[in-house]
């Protein structure tokens, strides 16, 4: 089964021999021009990531009819790369460039064979049976209006060098993409020596493939410093770029699907007739970190003795919060059972502030005009407050007829604990030390959501339970996106 890394590695002595005058500090600098363009666009290769098609390959069960048409579809990518790389061979000047786009025509060519006999054998009237879908042809114009200066916003038809810059930037999304889906799913599975995939996963990878990478990038940055680029050529540089990447995630999207797959969630919920319920922390949103110390100084008042107050309450506050983690941290490990995390929880329900009556289901600030109080006015605190807010959220969707809920919670405190391992699907979103070391010490595990999906996938989807002792960890709110939402976007 054809891979990146086979691709790239069939003619290593160009990149072994030709290019020699690159340093290795140019393709690891952190604000180097190809290391910015992958960061701006690492949140959406999520959508890759969490695609059916991939998480199915790692699973190990992805139809062999949706891989066969995938092949298909890559061997009409391949030709017209080809014949790009061809293009942009002859038309620069500059050696490195012209061996990283000569390397890529073999490599290309290689790969276009390779897939060819492998569909050959397992499905020999693929030519009669299948065409190419919109998302290739799309693909391949992007491609090729590249090579010849054509950058779609732009009147202007490019020519010389920069052109160059350009096509490296629209075909380095695919390798760098598939490098890191390769390291991810070997990441999330370990041994993979027994799925049917394996040769795919195994090339896309190889360290090997991510050194080669390095090469191609290193290029691309010396290219385009060697040029002087304004910031409005490099501005669209980058639009290359997030096209190429979009261009390459839409890729496996358009492959046909003739299973169940875990994700998107909502898909499946078409299928089961649940209903979607998705709350986040009702303190405000989940954050990547604490808040309660920017909430402390929200207090804003022209009396000193009112922030001494409010500098006392949260100084206490973190006291005992901290006293309370410390205690259940330094307990014996149990085995998970949810009475036993309520029970010992109980004592957080005791830290916090003096709170009105009032009925909402989140917390606000008082305000004296336009300047806030520090007052926090709401019932929805401690661990017990959300979870019982949580139960009643869920009761009044379900109503009185007999449709399902899919509750996903997303958290990221002590607080959310109990609403976390509730939920069919607990999320918990950034690094809290304080949620792991107590949820640890009560029994509760931890696994990347990634990770959760493919098993979902192994065990044929199944559904989502909560009160597993099982929680799902994510770095951003875009991955809980696509996991959740999965692609809309459309070229």
């Amino acid at each position: 089964m054809p891979s990146r890394r086979s691709l790239i590695s069939s003619v290593p002595y160009l990149l072994s021999t030709t290019i020699t005058s690159l340093s290795s500090e140019s393709s690891t600098e952190e604000d180097s021009l190809a290391i910015r363009l992958w960061n701006d666009c690492r949140l959406e290769s999520l959508y890759a990531l969490y695609s059916p098609f991939v998480v199915s390959l790692a699973a190990g069960n992805l139809d062999t009819e949706t891989y066969a048409q995938y092949i298909f579809q890559d061997i009409a990518y391949g030709k017209t790369a080809v014949t790009v790389s061809e293009k942009a061979e002859n038309d620069t000047d500059d050696p490195d460039a012209k061996a990283i786009f000569a390397m890529f025509k073999e490599g290309d060519q290689s790969g276009v064979e390779s897939s060819q006999a492998w569909l050959d054998e397992h499905r020999p009237d693929a030519d009669s049976d299948y065409v190419v879908n919109d998302a290739t042809k799309y693909y391949q114009q992007f491609l090729i209006d590249t090579v010849n200066g054509i950058v779609e916003g732009h009147d202007e038809q490019f020519t010389g060098p920069i052109v160059s810059v350009f096509t490296l930037a629209a075909m380095i999304p695919c390798w760098k993409l598939y490098f890191f889906i390769g390291k991810q799913v070997v990441a999330s599975i370990g041994d993979y020596y027994k799925n049917p995939y394996r040769d795919w996963i195994d090339g896309n990878s190889d360290d090997s493939l991510g050194e080669e990478i390095k090469t191609i990038e290193s290029v691309l940055n010396k290219l385009a410093a060697s040029l002087g680029l304004t910031s409005e050529q490099l501005d669209i540089v980058e639009e290359v770029y997030r096209k190429g990447m979009k261009c390459e995630i839409q890729f496996f999207h358009a492959q046909p699907f003739f299973q169940q797959t875990s994700v998107p969630v909502i898909g499946q919920l078409s299928k089961t007739g649940e209903r979607l319920l998705i709350l986040s922390n009702y303190d405000g949103t989940a954050n990547v970190v604490d808040s309660s110390a920017v909430l402390a100084d929200l207090a804003v008042s022209s009396k000193a003795e009112m922030k001494a107050k409010w500098s006392h309450l949260f100084a206490q506050y973190k006291e005992e919060y901290e006293q309370e983690v410390d205690l259940i941290s330094n307990s014996v490990k149990t085995e998970f059972s949810y009475d036993a995390v309520v029970q010992a929880l109980e004592p957080f329900s005791g830290i916090e502030v003096e709170l009105t009556d009032v009925n909402v289901h989140a917390n606000q600030l008082g305000f004296e005009g336009s300047v806030t109080t520090g007052e926090i006015i709401g019932k929805v605190v401690s661990p017990q407050d959300k979870v019982d807010t949580f139960d009643e959220i869920l009761k009044t969707t379900n109503g009185d007829n007999d449709t399902k809920t899919l509750a996903v919670y997303v958290g990221e405190s002590v607080e959310d604990l109990l609403c976390l391992l509730k939920a069919n699907i607990g999320i918990v979103i950034g690094s809290s030390s304080s949620l792991k070391r107590v949820a640890t010490q009560l029994g509760v595990t931890f696994k990347p959501l990634f990770a959760a999906s493919i098993d979902k996938q192994v065990d044929n989807i199944g559904s989502w339970t909560g009160l597993t002792g099982t929680l799902y960890t994510v770095s951003s709110w875009s991955e809980i996106n696509t996991f959740v939402l999965g692609w809309q976007k459309k070229l």
